[in-house]
């Protein structure tokens, strides 16, 4: 639940992630195409704070394909209503977790502090989310050189 609100990606694609498509090296999540909605691969920067809470998760898991394995699925991740039934415990609801964090974000006027707090250009933050590649570095800070 730590890592929900610092990686802004839905439920289920949390909850379904594989150690192979984690790098804590690079810090990145490489989500594959076919488990994105829009099936386009998907990059997710990876936060300071989301490498160390995966890096004490990964001697526990890493046994597993799955970063969060079923506990009685053998094989399988953990279950949606695992997932949802410890949203309910921190009081969400279904409601509250099917809004998506960009919707909310653009909802609440939030969307162009958000991007000036990443400086990141508009036009290379949606290039990344659709997987673009910008060489082997990480995108430039607005300003910068590219």
């Amino acid at each position: 639940m730590k890592l929900a609100p610092m990686l802004f990606v839905r439920p289920g694609e949390l909850r379904r992630a594989e150690w192979s498509e984690i790098d804590l090296e690079t810090a990145e999540w490489r989500i594959p195409a076919p488990k994105m909605k829009g099936r386009v691969m998907h990059i997710v920067p990876l936060a300071k704070q989301a490498v160390r809470i995966l890096m004490d998760l990964k001697p526990l898991t890493d046994r597993s394909t799955w970063v969060f394995p079923g506990v009685r699925t053998n094989g399988e991740p953990m279950s949606e209503n695992t997932v949802n039934a410890a949203l309910r415990r921190l009081g969400l609801g279904y409601e509250r977790t099917t809004l998506t964090c960009g919707t909310w974000v653009s909802g609440n006027g939030f969307d162009h502090a958000a991007r000036a707090g990443l400086g990141i250009r508009r036009d290379r933050e949606t290039a990344l989310a659709r997987g673009a590649q910008f060489g082997q570095g990480r995108l430039q800070p607005c300003g910068a050189p590219s």
